[in-house]
This record gives C-alpha cells, structure tokens and sequence, in this order.
C-alpha cells in the first residue's frame, strides 16, 4: 500500500510510504529555490512522473491560504484520480508533529512533547480567529501526547496561545523579530544568545507585558519586551550586539526551562521514560541538551525533521497504522529522502579521498556531495562545506563565504570513536543528526567550531566517505573533527544539484563521485 502524505504549509514537503516504510521524501524549497517555500507544486508534478499508483492521499492539515489549498486539491484530484483522506476533526497539526516523531524513533511506547509557534485552531474556524482579537479559541501551543502502537496518541496536555496569552515559541518568535529576522529564523536567537546575559529582564507573563497586537504576516512585535517596540535591529554588529543579545539570552533560558517543566511534570505523572521532542521548538539545541542533562535517566529522540516539514511523514504514517493496524515498528527516519539525480558529471577530474585530503591539509574550503542530500534543515555530510577546525579564522572565513551573519556558530563532524574525548557527551554514545549541542573539553584545539559559551553542535559519523576523509585527516592531524556546515548561502535553502552550488559559490573545490572541480 503507497500513500501519499502532503505537508501544505510553509516548509512544505511531500511523503511516500509505501507499506509503513519511507519510499521518498522532498522538500518544495529545493526545487523552487524559495527558502520554506509552502504548496509542494513541483514536487507532486514530480511525484505524478515517476509514481503511478498511490492508494491513499492525506493532508497533514488543512492550511490558511484556501485558494491555494483549493488549486493543490484540484490538482491531486486530477493527477491521482483519488479521493483525499483528509485528516479528520479530532487529529491536529501537533498530532501529526508526534505522529513522525513517535513512529520514527524506534520506541514502542513514548510521550511525543510537541512545542510549536502555530498549531491547529481551538474551538473556532481560523477565518475567525484572524479577523477578530475577541474570540475565545487559540492556537496549539504546546501539546503531550502519549504514544502506542499501532495508532494510540492519548492528549494529555494541552496549552493554546491567543491574542491576549503568550506561549513558549511565541516568546521566541519575539526575541526573533527583535533582531530583525524573519519569525521562522530562531536558529539566528539561539546563536545570539549565547552573547548576553539576562538579569535585566523578569520573568516573561502576561502580567508585565505591554499591549499585544499580533500580525499575522507571521511576526510578532517585540513589545513582549518594555521599551524596545521601536528599536527592531536592523544589523547586528561588533558595537551593538549586546543590546540584542541579552533578551535573546533570556529568551532561551526561559523557555528551555518552560520546556523542561512541561516534560518533567508529565513523565513523573505517567512514568513513561521515552520521550520525542519535535514541533519547530524542538530544533533548539541548547534546550534539547538541557533536556538531556536534567532528566538523565529519560531516553529522548530528537526529530531531525521538528519543523512542518516532517509533518508529511507524521500523516502518512498516521493513515497507514489506521488502516492496517499494523504493530511493527520500522524506524525508518534517517535524514537523506530527497530525490536527485547526478549532474555533475560532466565536471571535473579524477580524484582520490587523498586529494580532498591535501585540500583540507592546505585550509581549503571543500563542498562536498555525497548521494541523496539531507532531508532535514542541517547537512550531515551528503551537501556540506569542510574545512579545518583548528583554523582560528576558520568562523571568519566561513561567514564570509556564506554570507551569514558573524555571530553564528559552526557545526563539527565527528568520528564516533572519538566523541567522547572531545566533549561532554551527557550520557549519549552518538549525536547522529545535530540535534544537541555538547560543552568542548578542548576548545583551544578547534577554534573554529567552538561557539563563544564554549558549546559545539555536533555530529558523529561511523560509515561514508566522510568517516574515512576524517579517518585521514585524523592520522595526519591528531585531530578527528572538521567543520561541516550546510553547503548554501545566507537566506537560501541547502543546494539540490551541482549546477546550483558552482553558481552559488567562487573559490571553492567541489567533490563527488570521485572527481574535483574548482571555480575561480
């Protein structure tokens, strides 16, 4: 049995299962080049191409924009010549979040803790909600959900926002918008906050909050914070930067320890000790490494897909269990679904993984392609930027290729072996996905990826041409880690093909498929 499964919204993607496993993955972005691009039209153009039989289809929600829903629908209907299984009344957007992360993790049983900026509507349509301030309904917020096979998601807990009420990502979302970016780049807080300090600010209620206003082009004014309505960065900078950083800092450690309660409260209740975290809140490192560290005898699974992308595979998994009321468990969620196909072939000479290797030996930066790219919003190897870590110009050099912003950190690729002896592991064997950031045991040894509180997010790797690249780089160096960051620009989603990168990118040496090429 193949299902379809259609995430709409921004972050679009498109699922296939096909008998409870993972057949194809994309997102829309990719394609058409528009970073969290939403209505996944030129992947179901893909999808209509290469497979004809689809038994069921199914929306993971139903989204705002109903023209565009409309034309999607009408599309489908046309294409597959099926009738849609939309989700039904009593199954939500955060249902679907903890639908893909229960069915991936490999538990048997778990509580799914969904923390998202905007989640299905409560008690009225969202046509009312948007056009009056005096309804009573809201936006998921925060949700529990106890999880069981074949398809139990019992709610335990459920938090909504409103016009008059903030929940935890909405607190983000604000320190977001305070330094100028749009409300979906939280990465860019969280890199921030690592700058500040946050005595100045009290704790973030309702009772000391200005008036609220929200806009619902998806930013949220800054006046959750007194006095700084008006003073919207418009750069971060060497000079100004502590102004922001310190309500970013706080920001992070409020709701990371709103967070923590939350999982804290509801696994002491029902004693289940596995715990999967996604919705877009769960894409914060730091407060997944919080998690880690204060509730050590819990075993967490970390979604390498928590934003609305992986809500297609949470509503095709979903319907599959419904209808088969299967009880296997796959565990099919690694991080490389994307189609693709090689064109890149006609570039470049013969190479050896020794070659890479004099490249990174000389402080050259190198891209590297390896397969189908990453799923999820990090690269893990497959359409990553390499270069040295112990590089002291290494996050200088890199920003300025990449055009980001000076104050981001940069990711390490680890051998697993080697985990361990590098950073504070909290307990775990692996970080396969870059889900948790670690404290370094050595820093001054790989400047280049330690973020200024002395923190790295870091992957490990047991297999692949990158285990044995730092396999060799290890043996010459001593050191077993490069830094890898996501081969795009600032403000552009990870490259799809080749032609995109070379285009994108000057000065930089390109592999794959055994063959170097460089752009000058």
């Amino acid at each position: 049995m193949r299902i379809l499964g259609i995430s709409p919204g921004h972050d679009s993607s498109v699922c296939i299962i096909n008998n409870g496993e993972i057949e194809f993955f994309a997102k829309e972005e990719r394609f058409s080049r528009i970073k969290r691009d939403a209505f996944p039209f030129m992947i179901l153009d893909l999808i209509a191409e290469r497979f004809k039989s689809i038994d069921h289809v199914t929306y993971a929600w139903h989204p705002d924009d109903c023209e565009k829903f409309e034309s999607m629908n009408a599309y489908v209907h046309k294409k597959f010549n099926l009738p849609i299984t939309g989700i039904s009344s009593n199954e939500t957007h955060h249902l679907v979040h903890a639908a893909g992360a229960f069915y991936s993790s490999g538990f048997e049983r778990a509580l799914a803790v969904i923390i998202d900026r905007d989640g299905s509507i409560h008690e009225n349509t969202w046509r009312k909600f948007y056009h009056s301030s005096n309804e009573k309904g809201g936006r998921e917020a925060e949700s529990v959900y106890d999880c069981s096979y074949p398809n139990v998601f019992k709610t335990l807990y459920k938090n909504y926002w409103t016009h008059q009420t903030f929940s935890i990502a909405k607190k983000y979302e604000a320190a977001t918008t305070l330094i100028g970016q749009n409300c979906l780049e939280g990465g860019k807080t969280m890199g921030l906050a690592a700058y500040g300090k946050h005595e100045q600010y009290p704790t973030l209620t309702n009772k000391n909050l200005e008036h609220i206003k929200i806009s619902f082009n998806g930013a949220l004014p800054t006046s959750i914070f007194k006095g700084l309505r008006n003073k919207i960065a418009k750069e971060i900078t060497s000079k100004n930067f502590k102004f922001y950083a310190d309500p970013c800092q706080h920001v992070q450690l409020e709701t990371q320890e709103e967070s923590l309660a939350i999982i804290k409260k509801w696994v002491e209740i029902t004693g289940v000790k596995n715990v999967c975290i996604s919705g877009g809140y769960g894409l914060n490192v730091v407060a997944n490494s919080y998690y880690v560290e204060h509730l050590p005898n819990c075993n967490f699974y970390f979604d390498p897909l928590a934003d609305d992308s992986g809500t297609s595979i949470g509503a095709a998994l979903s319907l599959y269990y419904k209808i088969t009321q299967d009880s296997k468990c796959y565990s099919s969620k690694d991080n490389f679904y994307h189609f693709y196909e090689n064109c890149f072939n006609q570039y470049g000479k013969a190479a050896t993984i020794k070659d890479v290797l004099k490249l990174l030996l000389d402080q050259q930066i190198v891209a590297l392609f390896e397969g189908a790219p990453e799923a999820g919003p990090r690269a893990l190897g497959h359409r990553s930027l390499l270069l040295d870590p112990r590089n002291p110009k290494g996050k200088e050099i890199i920003n300025t290729v990449k055009k980001r912003e000076w104050y981001r950190p940069f990711a390490g690729v680890i051998l697993y072996e080697h985990f361990e002896e590098y950073f504070d592991t909290l307990g775990l064997k692996e970080s396969p996905y870059m889900t948790l950031n670690f404290k370094c045991k050595r820093p001054k040894e790989i400047p280049a990826i330690v973020h200024v509180d002395n923190t790295c997010r870091v992957q490990t790797i047991k297999t692949g041409f990158l285990y044995d690249l730092l396999k060799l780089f290890y043996k010459e160096t001593g050191c077993p880690i490069l830094l890898n960051t996501s081969l795009n620009l600032a403000g552009q989603p990870l490259v799809q093909t080749k032609t995109e990168a070379i285009e994108a990118f000057e000065n930089i040496y390109f592999v794959d498929d055994k063959k170097l090429f460089q752009k000058t």
